[in-house]
C-alpha cells in the first residue's frame, strides 16, 4: 500500500473519529466545570451565496475555569445569548456566541477557534477541527458556538 492509498484510507477514518466524539472539559473528580460544545459554521462569498455549512461536535476546550470567566464576560457584555434548560432536574445554561471572520487571502481552512481577553492577556479558549474547505478573499465565515454548562 503506497502513501496515497494510506491517505485515502485514513482521511475517512479521521473524519468519522472527529465527527462522532463529543468533547467536554471536566475535572477528574467529576465536579465543576462541565462544558459541552457544539458549532454551526457557514461560509458565504461576497455576494452572500452559501459555500460551506458544517455542524461540529469535535470541539476542544482548554482551561475551563478561564473559559467560564470568558463566557461570563460575554454574557455580562450582551455578546452571548443565554437560555436556561432543565436537564433531568439539573439547571444548565445554553450559551450561544457568534463569531465572524472575513478572509483577506485564499487559504484552506481546517480549524477555527474562539478566544478573547481576560484582563490584559489574550487566550484561545476553544478550537474546532473539521475536514477543511477552501476560502477566497472576501469570503465570510460565521460560527455559532453553543456551550452548555451547569448553571451556578
Amino acid at each position: 500500500m503506497d502513501m496515497q492509498d494510506k491517505l485515502i484510507f485514513m482521511i475517512p477514518l479521521m473524519i468519522l473519529f472527529f465527527g462522532f466524539f463529543t468533547v467536554w472539559a471536566q475535572t477528574l473528580d467529576d465536579s465543576e466545570p462541565f462544558i459541552f460544545a457544539y458549532t454551526q459554521s457557514a461560509v458565504r462569498n461576497s455576494e452572500g451565496t452559501l459555500l460551506v455549512y458544517q455542524e461540529n461536535f469535535a470541539v476542544r476546550v482548554s482551561n475551563p475555569d478561564r473559559f467560564n470567566t470568558f463566557l461570563d464576560q460575554q454574557i455580562d457584555s450582551g455578546g452571548a445569548k443565554v437560555t436556561l434548560i432543565d436537564n433531568f432536574g439539573q439547571i444548565q445554561e445554553m450559551i450561544e456566541v457568534t463569531s465572524t471572520t472575513t478572509f483577506e487571502t485564499d487559504e484552506l481552512r481546517a480549524w477555527d477557534s474562539i478566544g478573547g481577553k481576560i484582563g490584559d492577556k489574550s487566550y484561545r479558549f476553544a478550537i474546532i477541527y473539521h475536514e477543511g474547505y477552501p476560502v477566497t478573499e472576501g469570503d465570510i465565515l460565521t460560527v455559532v458556538w453553543t456551550f452548555i454548562r451547569n448553571a451556578e
